[in-house]
């Protein structure tokens, strides 16, 4: 009886791996890889010219082999399952962060690098579901008198993908960011886009750093100018900070998260700049605001600070903030504020258990 269930096993596995290997295969026979040709974002592959073949007969092995890895059957697939057998599997250090161009280190946790490559689209109603979690905490701040206002973060990788030469962006449709800011348009969510002009601001100013999953002082400073605008638009009276407000100091010994991510302990230090406030220069603050946000919030409370009364932060890297608490703290404003490589997880406001 053994021996049946042993022959058994192995006739399933033989069977399993000959469908995993020949399903491909038939696919690309029969569709050619047509779906994924119209979504990569670079010129693929061409199909080896069989009439050259006696003539190139030395560079056929490889030009074939080169078609094949381009358009088989079932490829994005296999490389969405191969990127979530990554994140199960493969536990070293090293492969939380990745080394990019001349010095600069990225974040490979929680999808970010492939969102950056764009192995990670949303499926179908995703980005809706997201952002229906965002409305219920629009509403249920609207609901207790606040202005409310969202806000994403991008990534590094977004704003420096020049630094990304090794891992270039492989597909051509929309990324995460930009279905749900497009969707959160036709939905009429205040959710403003910081790229352009983060983008803009790059030129000039030091605005992420080298070996931090963040941006700097002053990239949170143009951060908050945005998120400014964007709530007096809303009819808020939140005073200007002046760029001369701003007082920098020069820290030459700063080393970034992204060393403990690589597993190092002692990187090269990166030279930045600390940002100080002359209070003087700023007007009458605010009244109130709730800020529910990231660790990208951190950089951001300090010019809160200076332009309101009363400043309560809220972590919410689980992707669950309490309607509850937003519904019995009425705040003049609340601001929802997510990094980009969060839009891989699910978004689900909860109302706590008291």
């Amino acid at each position: 009886m053994a021996q049946h269930l042993i022959a058994f096993r192995n006739l399933l596995t033989a069977l399993s791996f000959v469908v995993l290997i020949t399903t491909p295969v038939l696919l690309h026979l029969t569709s050619g890889g047509s779906v994924d040709s119209k979504v990569e974002n670079r010129r693929l592959s061409p199909a080896p010219a069989l009439s050259q073949a006696l003539t190139n007969w030395t560079t056929l092995p490889e030009e074939t082999n080169a078609w094949m890895r381009d358009h088989f059957g079932l490829r994005r697939t296999y490389l969405k399952i191969g990127f979530q057998l990554d994140k199960v599997l493969r536990s070293s250090g090293s492969l939380n962060a990745v080394r990019g161009d001349d010095g600069w280190i990225f974040n490979a946790l929680n999808g970010a690098l492939a969102l950056h490559q764009g192995l990670l689209p949303f499926s179908e109603g995703e980005a809706d579901r997201w952002l229906d979690g965002l409305t219920l905490v629009q509403d249920t701040a609207e609901a207790s008198g606040a202005t409310f206002i969202a806000m994403i973060a991008p990534n590094k990788h977004t704003i420096f993908p020049e630094y990304l030469s090794g891992y270039p962006n492989k597909a051509a449709g929309e990324s995460r960011l930009d279905e749900v800011l497009r969707l959160a348009r036709t939905r009429k969510l205040p959710l403003f886009d910081l790229r352009d002009t983060l983008k803009e601001a790059k030129t000039h100013d030091k605005i992420y750093y080298e070996t931090d999953s963040h941006w700097t002082e002053i990239g949170a400073y143009i951060g908050f100018s945005e998120l400014r605008s964007a709530l007096n638009a809303r009819g808020a009276n939140i005073p200007d900070i002046p760029r001369d407000a701003l007082i920098l100091s020069t820290d030459k010994d700063f080393r970034g998260d992204l060393y403990g991510l690589l597993g190092e302990e002692n990187g090269v230090p990166e030279t930045i700049q600390t940002v100080e406030i002359d209070q003087k220069q700023i007007g009458p603050k605010a009244g109130s605001i709730l800020l529910i946000g990231d660790s990208f919030s951190n950089s951001l409370v300090k010019y809160l600070e200076a332009t309101f009364e009363s400043v309560t932060f809220t972590d919410n890297r689980s992707g669950e903030p309490d309607l509850s608490s937003i519904a019995e703290k009425r705040h003049d404003v609340v601001v929802y504020q997510v990094v980009e490589r969060y839009l891989s997880r699910p978004f689900k406001p909860v109302i706590a258990q008291n």
